[in-house]
């Protein structure tokens, strides 16, 4: 906690020594706009001083002059947290039970958690969590601030009333706003509008201390808020991996700030898990956080890495739940004779395609395209039916962000095939009207619901939505289908694809040669982070 607690003057004390002349609500009011840090004083914006001399006349020259001795006696400190009011020691002295309730008694009562990070001051994983949730669901947020009767206040209305409104963001970071700009003029436009902005000498309103913020504090922010906006389509992963490393840091070390990754907390963390790659997703989560605050790990590099790869060596090989051919025949079998057609070709379709079901399957539109310009990208998917071709278009896949094509033939010959992809899904498509509609008429949560009950009636012992394509790719290669082929097949492009492969089934030498030619670099580095 002592780093949190950066010695200041006064600025009362600094402003009675230097200008006892000025008012007294003057002095009050400066005290409250500096967070009680004298050194502040030196960073008053012009703007600002022609808006208290416009509430307080006549101070002006005092005001500046003020300035200019504050400047020469304490300097400017670039660190971002001169910004903390002296409220942080007060916090600090009171010995709270633990750095969360520290946390919470040095956070200023009408500054948000986003504020505070931008300042580096002592925030926690959960509140680095209410920082993101209010970020992408802000108006929400701000709402229920509203409702509870809070003196916080937008960072819009925060940027207005500071005189920086040339410093909002061209993207704000709903979840729904990936397109439109809030603004789109040019650097040089923006440039001029600032610098016009800064030298208004018209509508100098009086500053209110609880809106009002220094530019260099409010330039921290943006800069926090375009950080976060990197993880926008997985902030809530990133969230609750750091609610797992908080909730560890509060039971073990209460009383240590949980941004100080040292040895000794990691190792602990890493305890939790019997799987590398789960602790090392959960561990990226919590140094994404310590980037946030402009910190670095405790922990030296080399060590993690080295923790990594004996924490590697030690996992038991896992042979994963796949579903062959018998399997989903029976498990079909099983749909149809409890009245689950739906179900039954979604089942069919989830092998046929090796579809990722949740991202690729569950939300497959007949024509998302319909209606909508041509450019737009509104749309998951579209069918294409050319006998005896099916071709599954997907707006973007994980392998291929720019589109992809899963085309399927029909296996009917003489006789009808149940399990034949063009027939399974010209049939479930026949009687829908809406072509952007998706076409399964059961949610996530249903279709995984009956699926485990089902599994779990058969006996089949804890088979996932991906049992599917790990069940069809073992298939192919059981049928000589080269690897060339499962890959396409799968829309797999790396050496992944052995994973989903059973072991028993793989030709160790081609699959040697082909990882080997699949490696990037010889100097890949299995425990980098």
């Amino acid at each position: 906690m002592l780093k949190f607690l950066v010695p200041s003057p006064s600025s009362s004390a600094f402003i009675v020594d230097q200008c006892p002349s000025l008012p007294e609500g003057l002095t009050t009011k400066l005290h409250l706009m500096t967070g009680g840090r004298a050194p502040l004083l030196a960073e008053l914006p012009d703007r600002a001083l022609r808006r208290l001399d416009a509430e307080f006349p006549q101070t002006l020259s005092s005001l500046t002059t003020l300035r200019r001795t504050s400047s020469t006696v304490h300097g400017i400190d670039p660190c971002p947290r001169r910004f903390l009011p002296v409220s942080v020691f007060a916090a600090g002295s009171s010995s709270p039970a633990s750095f969360a309730e520290f946390a919470r008694l040095a956070r200023p009562p009408h500054w948000t958690w986003t504020e505070v990070a931008a300042a580096r001051g002592p925030i926690t994983p959960a509140g680095l969590g209410v920082l993101m949730d209010s970020l992408f669901k802000e108006e929400a947020h701000m709402a229920a601030l509203r409702r509870a009767g809070t003196s916080h206040c937008s960072f819009e209305d925060r940027l207005a009333h500071s005189d920086c409104s040339h410093l909002l963001p061209a993207y704000n970071l709903e979840d729904h706003a990936h397109g439109s700009a809030l603004w789109s003029e040019k650097p040089r436009k923006r440039l001029r509008s600032l610098k016009a902005e800064l030298d208004s000498k018209s509508d100098l309103s009086f500053i209110d201390p609880i809106k009002w913020r220094f530019p260099s504090h409010l330039s921290l922010e943006v800069g926090l808020r375009y950080e976060v906006r990197s993880v926008l389509k997985s902030w809530k992963s990133y969230r609750s991996g750091l609610s797992a490393w908080g909730s560890f840091m509060d039971d073990i070390h209460p009383l240590r700030d949980p941004f100080d990754l040292t040895e000794d907390c990691v190792f602990g963390f890493s305890a939790l898990f019997n799987v590398p790659g789960t602790f090392k997703e959960y561990l990226g989560h919590t140094k994404f956080g310590l980037r946030l605050l402009g910190r670095e790990m405790a922990m030296p590099q080399a060590t993690l890495q080295q923790l990594l790869r004996g924490m590697s060596k030690c996992r038991p090989r896992r042979e994963m739940p796949r579903l062959r051919n018998p399997e989903v025949r029976r498990l079909v079998a099983r749909c149809l004779s409890i009245g689950r057609v739906a179900l039954a070709r979604f089942c069919i379709l989830a092998r046929n395609l090796l579809a990722r079901v949740m991202d690729e399957l569950l939300p497959l539109q007949l024509d998302g395209r319909s209606g909508l310009p041509e450019d737009s990208t509104a749309w998951h998917s579209q069918i294409i039916f050319s006998y005896p071709e099916v071709t599954v278009v997907l707006r973007t896949r994980k392998n291929a962000p720019n589109g992809a094509r899963i085309v399927r033939r029909c296996s009917c010959g003489e006789a009808r095939d149940p399990f034949c992809t063009y027939c399974v899904l010209r049939e479930h498509t026949r009687h829908i009207t809406d072509p952007r509609q998706r076409v399964w008429p059961f949610s996530q949560s249903q279709a995984t619901s009956w699926f485990k009950a089902l599994c779990s009636a058969m006996g089949l012992q804890n088979p996932g939505w991906h049992s599917f394509r790990r069940g069809m790719a073992t298939d192919y290669l059981s049928a000589g289908k080269p690897l060339s082929f499962i890959l396409r097949a799968g829309g797999w492009k790396s050496s992944a694809v052995l994973l989903y492969l059973a072991q028993s089934e793989l030709d160790r030498r081609e699959s040697l040669e082909y990882t080997l030619a699949d490696s990037d670099s010889d100097h890949d580095s299995p425990g980098r982070m």
